[in-house]
């Protein structure tokens, strides 16, 4: 996601706009049979548990291309600056996610979204008397999505002041401020919200500022018949936009019963079983933080684990599963892991190639938890209900209704333990959740800072 900052303006005034490389009309869209969008170039989140802003700004893209009858073509650039100016010199169609009053020359749609700061700090560090009290220690990560809306809270509030960091990013300093190396810092939008539960030390002290309206961004000279078919889209399809929200930016935060255990027991036992891990996601093709999160779903990374219904080991495979795999000893974690994987796999491979990511994945565990069959007798429920049989979340919805007779009886492979199922996926996603956080967050010394502004 893109925040232009009031100081661009400067930049912009000196920067000759190409006009000569413009469709300067929609009906050089249409010829073409593509539209060009500018989207964030940050890292493909994979996991549906934490907030999707990339994902969301495409699909909305995604269906305004094909409102438009045409094709949409997705151009990743840096965030920010790079994004408007990309845009300014003709490199696309359009760019999304860029703040309403921004005072740069573009043309801009009817709002989209509306985001506000949240200044975060350990729940044991002393409240801010702010905006009064600047001698806080107000950190956040150099032109960051935070540092951008700052300087546009700061055109009202003078006094505000922070200090940049060129070394950290977001999570970094969040995982600082958990450490109580950093004072403060500040997250724009739902974010924190979603991973609140991965720091439970921390909390949130105020909202700053007014919320900032979120929109499309085309060129100056855009025909105005395409930017008023994107308000004209935006204002009947808010139901479409809802349900993205939803999907992509408000899903279920992360609700990791006991985070303290959970930590303990993964700084504990991972670093012993991580190159197993790596070694069997080289092989399959899985990314390895997944298969620590169904290792430790299954059994809490323990090698000697055994359940009551007889299945033994990290990934508590059944020994027909495991002789089928070419392995002879379940307690062995290099083969424990390496067959869990290797099984996953297996399991992926016979669901329908038209699913897409990251829903294939979600349905792949749940078939490691209740079978294959069971997952399919809950797609065939989910068609015959008017759901989509493809997507994880109409799915899950209908699991709980294999374990009621009224249901399972019509059903080829009967009762089966459909809540079991989506506890399971869902545990898995915010383990998922909290070791790409982790990994993604090992902290650096907190230097390299620049006072702004």
């Amino acid at each position: 996601m893109a925040l232009v900052v009031l100081g661009l303006a400067l930049y912009f005034q000196s920067t000759p706009f190409e006009k000569s490389s413009w469709p300067q009309r929609i009906e050089s869209i249409e010829t073409s049979g593509t539209l060009r969008v500018l989207v964030p170039n940050a890292p493909e989140t994979f996991h549906s548990a934490t907030v999707d802003f990339r994902e969301f700004d495409r699909a909305l893209s995604q269906a305004f291309a094909e409102h438009l009858g045409v094709e949409v073509q997705f151009v990743e650039v840096e965030p920010g600056p790079p994004m408007l100016r990309a845009l300014r010199q003709g490199e696309a169609d359009m760019a999304v996610s860029t703040p309403l009053g921004v005072g740069v020359p573009v043309s801009l749609s009817t709002p989209i979204l509306d985001y506000q700061l949240q200044l975060i700090r350990h729940r044991d560090t002393q409240p801010a008397e702010f905006p009064e009290d600047l001698s806080f220690q107000l950190v956040v990560a150099s032109n960051s999505q935070e540092s951008q809306a700052l300087n546009a809270l700061a055109k009202d509030r003078p006094n505000l002041k922070w200090i940049e960091s060129t070394e950290l990013s977001r999570d970094e300093i969040l995982t600082a401020v958990a450490d109580k190396l950093i004072d403060h810092t500040v997250v724009l939008g739902p974010d924190f919200r979603r991973v609140r539960a991965l720091f439970p030390e921390l909390t949130v002290e105020r909202t700053l500022g007014e919320s900032l309206a979120m929109a499309w961004a085309f060129p100056e000279s855009v025909d105005l018949r395409l930017l008023e078919a994107a308000d004209a889209f935006i204002t009947s399809e808010q139901a479409l936009i809802d349900r993205l929200i939803e999907q992509h930016i408000n899903p279920p935060p992360a609700q990791i019963a006991d985070v303290t255990t959970f930590t303990r027991q993964v700084k504990e036992r991972l670093p012993a079983l991580a190159p197993l891990f790596q070694e069997a996601a080289l092989l399959t093709g899985w990314d390895w933080r997944l298969l620590v999160a169904v290792a430790y779903q299954e059994s809490h990374l323990n090698p000697n684990a055994r359940s009551p219904t007889g299945v033994r080991g990290i990934m508590m495979l059944t020994l027909n599963t495991m002789r089928e795999l070419g392995y002879d000893s379940r307690l062995d974690p290099q083969q424990s892991i390496e067959g869990g994987a290797r099984y996953l796999e297996q399991l992926r491979q016979r669901l329908p190639d038209r699913i897409s990511e990251p829903d294939l994945t979600w349905f792949t565990l749940a078939a490691y938890n209740m079978g294959l069959g069971h997952l399919e007798d809950a797609r065939i429920l989910t068609q015959r209900q008017g759901g989509n049989p493809d997507r994880w979340e109409d799915v899950e919805a209908r699991l709980p209704l294999l374990e009621q007779p009224n249901y399972y009886r019509s059903l080829k492979f009967g009762y089966g333990r459909g809540n079991q199922a989506r506890t399971y996926v869902d545990n898995i996603q915010q383990y998922y959740q909290f070791l790409v956080w982790q990994s993604e967050s090992s902290l650096a010394s907190p230097t390299q800072l620049k006072e702004s502004p």
